[in-house]
């Protein structure tokens, strides 16, 4: 993974609270969110959780789903179950005769009675009532002590991650401890050389415009490098 020592000292308290958490809670059904604006270290933190977890405890199913390319869009939901079904079997479902009921007691039936870690990444859509179909079926099987099941959720959207898994399971984060101008000066010292270089004047205006997020100011930079340098 690439990130900056500053951005994981900022995730580290909240990565152990996490993971302690996972540990610690017991069995049956578990939900946590992860809330913040861009740049804020969401996704990062959710992959360091996902990565860890892993290195330090048992699980029968790790999924990961991405719903980053669905911004546009409400959630697809029989497209999520099946590529939820393809990371915990071997089973590659692609069958358009399934329905989506279907596809969820199947889905139900392959993490009955077992442990699972499932991260929803960049929860948007408006309508979220697909997550509590799924989350009704996820109780439904690791509810009763039966099984062990732990959904992590990440969103810019506090009000929607509250209604998804409720107050008393969110974390929020803020962004890096680092400035944006160090964070500019350190990570993309070769576009300010050339920006020097050729006498452009943009750097203040550029950490200005940022309005302090690190992934704008990346953004930015490759913008830069690309239409004004012409560099790759």
């Amino acid at each position: 993974m690439d990130f900056s020592p500053s951005i994981f000292r900022g995730l580290k308290e909240k990565l152990d609270t996490i993971l302690d958490r996972l540990q610690n809670s017991g069995k049956g059904f578990q939900e946590i969110g992860i809330v913040g604006i861009g740049g804020s270290g969401k996704t990062t933190l959710a992959k360091l959780v996902f990565i860890e977890a892993n290195r330090r405890y048992w699980w029968d199913y790790r999924i990961w789903i991405c719903l980053f390319p669905k911004l546009s869009g409400d959630v697809e939901f029989k497209e999520i179950i099946k590529e939820m079904l393809k990371q915990c079997t071997a089973a590659v479902v692609d069958d358009e005769d399934f329905e989506e009921d279907e596809l969820l007691e199947n889905l139900g039936k392959a993490l009955k009675g077992g442990r699972y870690l499932m991260v929803l990444d960049g929860i948007w859509d408006i309508n979220i009532d697909w997550y509590f179909k799924l989350k009704d079926k996820l109780k439904s099987v690791s509810g009763d002590g039966d099984g062990d099941g732990h959904v992590i959720i990440t969103s810019r959207l506090p009000h929607k991650a509250r209604m998804m898994v409720g107050t008393h399971n969110l974390y929020h984060l803020q962004l890096p401890s680092t400035s944006i101008q160090t964070h500019w000066q350190s990570k993309h010292a070769p576009i300010r050389n050339l920006l020097r270089k050729y006498r452009f004047n943009l750097e203040d205006e550029l950490i200005e415009r940022c309005d302090g997020l690190p992934f704008a100011i990346d953004s930015l930079a490759e913008v830069i490098k690309k239409h004004i340098l012409g560099t790759e």
